[in-house]
């Protein structure tokens, strides 16, 4: 008897061993097609600039998101740009231009909570801006679907992206925040 439960101890010992020193597959390695720019501290009032080295064709097949870390915010705190500022006393815009042929500029507006011009001066600590590649291009003709982009095996939409918190985006595209 003593002999039996030996030999089925060792026998699940062995088994148990086994079975768990087997790798998984390798998992996927991030979307790699993902650009950001990084920018340092910048004080502005009205409106500022943030060029780009970038191709009209990655702009028109790409989702192009805006972060920024205002200087009265702790340094973990990101905002996403259209939105309300740091203690909503005043709301950013973005728009994005070609400056040139070769150079994009991303230009953020600065208003007051009513639509007026926003009088203070603001400082970004930091300012992000990523440019995540679309995975298909619809013909808004066609069909009337937003842009799309594949990252971790995952589709998400323009607007799911620009929704998301800028922990969760950097997060799922493997950037350290």
């Amino acid at each position: 008897m003593k002999t039996l439960f030996v030999a089925a101890l060792l026998f699940t010992a062995i088994a148990v061993s086994t079975s768990c020193s087997k790798k998984g597959d390798t998992g996927p390695a991030g979307n790699a097609n993902v650009t950001l720019y990084n920018f340092d501290s910048k004080t502005f009032t009205g409106s500022t600039d943030y060029p780009l080295s970038i191709s009209q064709g990655k702009v028109d097949s790409s989702v192009v998101l805006a972060y920024y870390n205002p200087s009265a915010e702790a340094e973990s705190a990101w905002y996403n740009i259209p939105g309300n500022g740091s203690t909503n006393s005043y709301v950013t815009r973005g728009l994005f231009f070609q400056a040139n042929p070769t150079t994009y500029t991303y230009r953020v507006f600065l208003h007051n909570p009513a639509g007026g011009p926003y009088a203070g001066s603001v400082t970004f600590r930091k300012f992000r801006i990523f440019v995540i590649p679309a995975s298909t291009l619809i013909n808004g003709r066609v069909a009337n679907a937003e842009a799309r982009a594949d990252i971790n095996n995952q589709t998400y939409t323009e607007s799911e992206l620009k929704a998301m918190p800028y922990q969760q985006l950097c997060s799922l595209l493997g950037i350290r925040p």
